[in-house]
């Protein structure tokens, strides 16, 4: 009887060891298709970057609702982020970071561990609502994770971290003599 509840007893190791293995592999598989994923978004020049912490100066981090994001086309840029956690960013307000712009300079270079580094520079119009913002700088790692840094003008900035998804902005419309588009 001792042997056989030692056969039952190894048998159960060995179905519990096979199950961890398929484990890991699955999940390695989905970090493959996870990567992919992101690769293809950022290649594609369309995607969109959803902020969940804002990163003050003093160093700590504060969640935000899902609501604020930077919007990324070939042709136009929108930024809708909050300044603080209490940013209420209605209509009637000028609180947090917004702006459209559709004229920019884009950079994709690759970055460490497989990951990305972009830069956006606004063209600064006299009257145009992007004057104050001079970049903006994302850290994207090869599974999406990313870190915003939109650096102003009087050299103030303001850091995100979030990640990046599949684009959600409905783009307007742009006169083909306005767009300059990613180089």
């Amino acid at each position: 009887m001792k042997s056989l509840s030692n056969l039952v007893f190894a048998f159960a190791l060995v179905l519990c060891g096979s199950n961890i293995v398929r484990a890991q592999e699955s999940l390695k598989d989905d970090e493959a298709i996870k990567k992919t994923e992101v690769k293809d978004l950022l290649n594609s020049g369309r995607y969109t970057f959803e902020a969940t912490k804002i990163v003050s100066s003093k160093n700590s981090n504060t969640l935000i609702a899902p609501k604020f994001d930077l919007d990324i086309a070939k042709d136009t840029v929108i930024a809708y982020l909050a300044t603080t956690a209490n940013t209420n960013m209605k209509a009637s307000t000028n609180e947090g970071i917004q702006f459209t712009c559709t004229s920019f300079d884009y950079s994709l270079l690759g970055s460490k561990n497989d990951g990305w580094h972009v830069n956006i520079k606004p063209k600064a119009k006299p009257l145009d609502n992007t004057k104050e913002i001079k970049q903006l700088d994302m850290e994207i790692s090869a599974l999406g994770y990313t870190t915003l840094t939109v650096t102003k003008t009087n050299s103030s900035h303001i850091s995100y971290y979030g990640y990046i998804k599949p684009h959600s902005a409905t783009f307007p419309a742009v006169a083909q003599n306005e767009v300059n588009g990613m180089q």
